[in-house]
């Protein structure tokens, strides 16, 4: 049961990450637990995302990352 959910929650994350139609080659930062360096995800969705021609980058405090964002916007 928990392994059907865990790829529940892959199946999710790539449907999630289509619908923002990325271009192969971009990357795609995550953080948490599970998606950390052994997290349960990581590898699924790394191995889904590959094939979309995306890379997973895993991030210990997404915090820089959505400063680094919101500076691209002013």
């Amino acid at each position: 049961m928990a392994e059907a959910i865990l790829e529940g929650a892959v199946d999710q994350l790539v449907v999630t990450v289509s619908a923002l139609d990325p271009r192969p080659g971009e990357r795609v930062v995550a953080t948490g637990g599970l998606l950390g360096p052994e997290g349960p995800l990581t590898e699924p969705l790394t191995a889904r995302l590959h094939a979309l021609g995306l890379t997973l980058d895993w991030v210990p405090d997404g915090c820089r990352g959505a400063v680094a964002l919101a500076r691209l916007l002013v």
